[in-house]
């Protein structure tokens, strides 16, 4: 029972849409096209399937990527509390991802913001 207390896997409730996660123990993502997720990646949680597995867009040193991680795998990682985002609660700071493309709202220079893109709220 010991060793079954050091991998508690995260509660789905915490691996919620908006989240944001840091990879604690490394290891190989999911999809056909495996990425090694080393200690310290974050990312935010943009999808979780009927079966639980989640898709989580990462900022890896010179690029960003979306891997499904399946649930098997939540214990490697730690939910940032802090940054976690609720639907209905926008505050300053907040970080947020794009989950469907859409045209910014801006007067000048509108823009196409598109799914998976990370940003933080400035002002509301």
């Amino acid at each position: 029972q010991e060793a079954m207390a050091t991998q508690q896997v995260l509660p789905l409730e915490q691996l919620v849409v908006g989240a944001r996660v840091r990879v604690i123990e490394a290891f190989e993502s999911n999809p056909k096209n495996k990425i090694k997720l080393n200690v310290g990646v974050m990312g935010s949680v943009i999808k979780v399937d009927d079966d639980g597995d989640a898709l989580i867009y990462f900022e890896l040193e010179n690029t960003s990527t979306k891997q499904w991680i399946f649930a098997k795998n939540f214990h490697k990682f730690q939910v940032d509390k802090k940054r976690r985002l609720d639907a209905d609660k926008f505050v300053d700071g907040a970080q947020v991802v794009v989950l469907e493309a859409f045209m910014s709202n801006q007067k000048n220079n509108r823009m196409e913001l598109h799914a998976g893109l990370i940003g933080s709220v400035v002002k509301i």
